[in-house]
């Protein structure tokens, strides 16, 4: 589009954008309700728990005091460290905005401000993307556009639903911004900007561990810069202070600490912050050296240059004995910074005590192929495997359709700062996307501004095409048949796929008919009622922060799985005999056992589903529970030997013929339990309880 038609709709944008960017973002607010109006206010997945539990202490103990607090109840008998060892920016946020909300006279409980908290902050993420696209383009179709697509995306909208209390939901708005602000601080030449860029770094550090994906992007953005030699010198001086306030800052956050220094995921920030100080090095002192030779050419100590003559090159002008000093220790600068750099990241990264959690989820990213082997428990987790092609089409519909055509506009009139970051974070977050699941709420951003940008140049093709007007009233009535269609699709994903929470089953009858079941939150209340306070209960890792808030029992395991040992411990245990199983139990003092079962409800999500993971993460560990003895034609008789087979199986042919999920027939043989006494079965058999008996004591057998 010309600028002078630009400047002529210049106007009329400036006000129609407001209204669509409140419509956009309302659209997205409301969708994300579906599960609270479909269900009620409840939470969803696993980890909103625990999030809602550390907001719950802050608020009745003070913020001050969730900093040392520690969870006996957790990883027994070691327990947990929480405030040291949680990323508290969402609870942080959730507490200011409960206080916030009292402050004005509106008595709102802290559970419901955390159900429609990622609600609330989808609406930001929306204005943020415009801001961005705006930024990165000057355009504000572009900006409107881009603001339309990131609304309903549901790669976002998966994350950010009323319930999904997550550290995302904060997270990714901060992302958007943090980009937003280095973006204009480059291109404003303002320091003062750089470190609000620094600061919203710091923040969305403080709320998820994902903050190095924007200090690499950023870091990604500066090196080709440097190569591409746009705007090096100013981008190099910008990322020095955005680099030295953004470690500092993170430094300071308990859960990142020495992180930030020495692990694998920050060594290319520091090494591009090495690089940025030696081309700034050079810049200044080329500079000095031209001032010199000038300053001799004035005072008649040198002849002045001959025409045709490189002036650029001062050391064949200048006298190599004269400022020999400093040159010496320029060009020693230049060699060992980098060296040494490198040099200090590997050794901090080789020898570090303790290492990021993050850095065996980079390896994966790396090479996902690889992740099955080298940590299954990793790769266990559904998140955290390669994204398939139906996901990718589900989660981001036509916008994998504008997305190339947005990356070409990036660079159809050369290379421009904005574009180029454009272009870089697209790639980079597209190829994450891909290698695991979680990470698609990352490239969803990027995808919303590359698709607004692709929807604006095939529309500005259409309008130049003045000679063939029905094509271009053609392509105007497709493109608004695919808005029609994103708007659709979007809106299906969310009231089907992303509005039902998992602590509530659902699940379709052999009629097709949606059944739901309240099987968990029943089983999690039979045991806080029923169970003794100091009762100690043993589950698959999955169910730990639902056992622990819901129960408020002591587990061995949660969801945090910062402890492999103890997870495989777990996994042997179910894959054990029931007398071994029994007892290595009582060694650990459990009382309970809890298993989750789903072939009579048809609920595929079960512990039997689990077990070829649990033989997985046992092996590594404990190579006595080797995972090849449960495969092949020997792997049946193993696996009707284990604890988990008889917990599941106990008793289920009363009430069925087969096991709905596997589609198998049921063997009607007696399973005998010795060492275990059934306690508590929910009304569709999905969860199942079971007590550790004492010596002496028999269990049932049916």
């Amino acid at each position: 589009m010309s600028e002078d038609r630009r400047s002529r709709l210049a106007p009329r944008w400036a006000t129609d954008s407001r209204t669509l960017l409140a419509l956009v973002a309302l659209q997205g607010f409301l969708l994300r309700l579906f599960s609270a109006v479909k269900h009620e206010v409840v939470l969803h997945e696993y980890d909103p728990y625990f999030n809602y539990q550390c907001a719950k202490f802050m608020l009745r103990h003070g913020v001050r005091n969730f900093w040392k607090s520690f969870d006996e109840g957790s990883w027994y008998p070691f327990g947990r460290a929480v405030g040291q060892t949680v990323y508290p920016g969402l609870m942080l946020t959730a507490y200011a905005a409960h206080q916030a909300l009292q402050y004005i006279g509106l008595d709102v409980d802290l559970k419901r401000v955390c159900v429609f908290l990622p609600a609330v902050f989808s609406v930001g993420t929306v204005y943020a993307v415009y801001l961005l696209a705006k930024e990165i383009s000057h355009d504000e179709c572009v900006a409107v556009a881009s603001a339309f697509f990131v609304g309903p995306m549901p790669a976002l909208v998966s994350r950010t639903t009323a319930g999904a209390f997550d550290n995302e939901a904060v997270a990714i708005m901060l992302m958007v911004m943090s980009l937003y602000a280095w973006l204009r601080a480059v291109r404003g030449a303002s320091i003062a900007r750089s470190a609000v860029a620094a600061a919203t770094t710091f923040l969305m550090a403080l709320s998820w561990g994902g903050y190095v994906f924007v200090v690499n992007a950023i870091a990604a953005f500066t090196l080709a810069a440097m190569l591409l030699r746009e705007a090096a010198e100013r981008v190099c001086a910008f990322y020095t202070v955005y680099h030295a306030l953004t470690v500092a800052l993170c430094f300071s956050v308990p859960m990142i600490s020495n992180a930030v220094l020495g692990t694998m995921e920050m060594k290319l920030p520091h090494i591009v912050f090495s690089l940025a100080i030696t081309q700034l090095s050079v810049s200044y002192s080329t500079k000095r050296w031209r001032r010199y030779r000038q300053f001799k050419v004035e005072n008649g100590e040198q002849p002045p240059p001959k025409s045709g003559e490189n002036t650029h090159d001062a050391r064949e002008d200048v006298e190599m004995s004269d400022f020999v000093g400093y040159r010496k220790v320029i060009n020693w600068a230049m060699i060992l910074a980098p060296v040494a750099a490198v040099i200090w990241l590997l050794v901090i990264g080789k020898f570090h005590e303790s290492e990021s959690s993050l850095t065996a989820r980079l390896l994966a990213l790396i090479n996902p192929g690889k992740a099955t082997s080298t940590n299954p428990l990793v790769a266990s987790i559904s998140e955290h495997q390669p994204t398939k092609w139906k996901s990718m089409v589900l989660d981001f519909w036509v916008t994998l359709i504008y997305n190339p055509i947005g990356l070409f506009a990036c660079f159809r009139n050369g290379i421009e700062i904005g574009y180029l970051a454009l272009a870089i974070y697209g790639v980079v977050s597209s190829y994450f996307a891909a290698a695991m699941v979680r990470l698609g709420l990352i490239f969803a951003p990027a995808a919303a501004i590359l698709s607004g940008l692709g929807v604006s140049y095939t529309m500005e093709g259409c309008a130049l095409r003045k000679k063939n007007c029905a094509a271009s009233i053609a392509m105007a009535v497709v493109t608004g048949m695919i808005m029609m269609s994103y708007v659709t699709h979007c809106t299906w994903v969310a009231s089907t796929i992303y509005s039902n929470p998992n602590v509530v089953a659902s699940w379709r009858s052999p009629t097709g008919e949606r059944l739901v079941a309240d099987d968990f939150r029943d089983a999690y209340s039979w045991i806080r009622h029923n169970t003794p306070r100091d009762a100690v209960v043993m589950a698959w890792w999955d169910y730990g922060y639902q056992l622990r808030q819901m129960a408020n029992r002591t587990v061995l395991t949660d969801n945090n799985t910062s402890n492999y040992h103890q997870i495989a411990l777990t996994a042997m245990i179910f894959a054990s005999e029931e007398a071994h199983a029994h007892k290595m139990l009582r060694d650990l003092n459990v009382h309970y056992v809890m298993v989750v079962y789903g072939g009579v409800a048809k609920y595929a999500m079960d512990d039997v589903s689990k077990f070829g993971w649990m033989t997985r993460i046992a092996s590594k560990e404990f190579p006595q529970v080797p995972h090849s003895r449960f495969k092949g034609e020997q792997g049946d008789k193993y696996w009707r030997r284990t604890l988990l087979y008889k917990l599941c199986y106990h008793g289920v042919a009363q009430v069925a013929a087969k096991d709905n999920v596997r589609d198998k027939p049921l063997s009607q043989e007696p399973i005998e339990l010795t060492h275990f006494t059934e306690v508590m079965t929910s009304e569709n058999w999905v969860v199942r309880v079971y007590r550790v008996n004492g010596e002496g004591e028999q269990g049932i057998g049916i």
